[in-house]
């Protein structure tokens, strides 16, 4: 590759391929980029958003690299000619230039009445797309004015608490504004992050979906957002589905992270036609029906938290109990079905053990959802708040307990037909887990750990952990007090996964300084 322009097609993104800093490494001069997401836009140019050397964010330690995108059209035309001409030279001229200047962020607040607490609506700028996030900066903008309106006409009181507006770049300088503004961080109480797209009606896939917090940080907006949901969507004409999603990763997500402490719902669709990072994300490609609706489920969903006070917090803890009945149901029935396909005793063991778990997993993370609606009040009332609605939770745990029996009813019967007498939940040794038992993290810095201060030939084939769940879920887990084992369960309990080197992995970052690991 020494002083060649390179040709790719794959993603440039780091946790695919960090080709980036293979290209640096190679001695390349420059990229001719052909990777796109949809080669059916057959003269749409996808977007690079990644050209660090070590990770997503270009530092002071990447190299400068030209980088041409090309559309499919023109790397069918190029590769002809490659096929022809194995010697193929290209002129290329790139007009550049340094210069200071700042990497601004836009906020703006609608202001509460009696409380110096706030209600936040983020979303990111400084993309190329229509709909990835022109729409969602568009639907922020005009959610906060139409209850600014009818605010000012007197048509709704004004709220409790404010309602702040943040338009910033994507992830690192949100991690900016959270550093540099730490009371109001410790004031705000929900947010919602508008990262979406507003296609049209007409296409499949264009509906919209509603992501909920990760399970350490479950809260009673989880069970808000869908109710709010489910009291628009279906009136609409025509009616129109929406969709509810677990916690994920791509966006500004990671404010439900304990060490930041902001319960977040992220909004997003899909456009019908793939334009994701695409010079075809267009205004043309936006509808102005979807746009509108989610500019009202977003206005909303930010008045009702924004407004709510002791009285409110009762009704969210009985509709957070009742999202909870749902979900324990839910994780109950799964393990039934499995139950009933089981055809040996060690494998009713197994999923009994596991059934128990889960069922009190659930109801330990929805308890919490109900619990968080505490917040809503003043300090001095939290505990006489908190003592309202222990009557929600015990509901919620005797549900659990009919649930557990359930399931060692059905694992009797199965194990009564099956012939087998016995049926030992037991789990089986881990020396590995011993030893995580023995070990606690402590975080040093909020928010996910991406790896960009670190060379590539460093990382040890540790993920690139922006975007990946499992190692930031585990991060989210570790608090300080729990060992590492118990991290290591709760993570699995979330995301159901196996064979990922815990132990190692922060292990990793403990050497290169990420987290502190001590021994007990």
């Amino acid at each position: 590759m020494k002083g060649k322009l390179v040709l790719t097609r794959p993603n440039l993104l780091p946790l695919t391929s960090s080709l980036k800093w293979l290209l640096v490494r190679g001695g390349a001069v420059g990229v001719i980029n052909a990777f796109t997401e949809n080669a059916d836009l057959k003269d749409g140019r996808h977007w690079v958003n990644f050209w660090g050397d070590s990770g997503w964010a270009f530092t002071k330690a990447s190299t400068p690299l030209v980088c041409f995108s090309i559309t499919p059209r023109q790397s069918d035309l190029l590769h002809g000619l490659l096929a022809r001409h194995p010697r193929l030279r290209l002129k290329a001229v790139a007009e550049t230039r340094y210069y200071p200047g700042t990497y601004p962020y836009v906020t703006g607040v609608l202001r509460g009445r009696t409380s110096a607490e706030e209600v936040l609506e983020l979303g990111h700028t400084s993309e190329q797309g229509a709909n990835d996030n022109a729409t969602g900066v568009a639907a922020m903008l005009e959610a906060v004015g139409v209850l600014n309106r009818l605010v000012a006409g007197g048509k709704l009181p004004r709220p409790r608490r404010g309602i702040r507006i943040l338009a910033m770049g994507e992830l690192y300088p949100t991690l900016h504004y959270l550093a540099s503004h730490p009371d109001r961080v410790r004031g705000t109480v929900a947010a919602i992050n508008l990262d979406a797209a507003a296609g049209p009606y007409d296409l499949a896939g264009t509906e919209y979906t509603f992501r909920v917090n990760p399970d350490v940080a479950r809260s009673f907006v989880d069970a808000l957002i869908e109710r709010v949901a489910q009291a628009y969507f279906p009136h609409l004409t025509p009616p129109r589905i929406f969709h509810m999603s677990r916690y994920g990763t791509g966006s500004d997500e990671f404010l439900p992270d304990p060490s930041i402490g902001i319960p977040t719902i992220r909004t997003l669709s899909r456009t019908g036609v793939h334009t994701h990072h695409n010079s075809e994300d267009t205004p043309e490609r936006v509808d102005a029906r979807s746009l509108r609706d989610l500019t009202v489920v977003t206005a909303a969903f930010l008045y009702a938290v924004a407004d709510a006070g002791e009285a409110e917090a009762q009704w969210l803890a009985g509709m957070a109990g009742a999202r909870g009945h749902e979900q324990t149901l839910r994780a109950a029935s799964a393990l039934l079905d499995r139950v009933s396909a089981a055809r040996l005793g060690p494998e009713l063991g197994q999923l009994l053990r596991e059934g128990l778990e889960r069922i009190d997993y659930t109801v330990d993370r929805e308890t919490q959802a109900v619990r968080s609606v505490s917040r809503l009040a003043p300090a001095e009332r939290r505990e006489a708040v908190a003592r309202r609605i222990t009557p929600v939770q015990e509901n919620l745990r005797r549900f659990g307990r009919e649930q557990a029996d359930r399931l060692r009813r059905a694992v009797d019967q199965r194990a009564a037909t099956l012939g087998v007498t016995r049926v030992d939940p037991s789990p089986p040794p881990d020396p590995r887990m011993a030893a995580a038992a023995r070990m606690t993290v402590k975080r040093k810095r909020f928010g996910t750990l991406p790896l960009d201060d670190l060379p590539v030939v460093q990382w040890e084939g540790y993920p690139y952990a922006s975007w990946d769940l499992v190692p930031v879920t585990a991060l989210y887990w570790c608090d300080g007090r729990r060992n590492l084992a118990e991290v290591i369960r709760l993570t699995r309990m979330e995301q159901d996964v196996s064979g990922f080197d815990f132990l190692g992995y922060f292990q990793f970052l403990a050497r290169h300084g990420y987290v502190e690991l001590t021994s007990q």
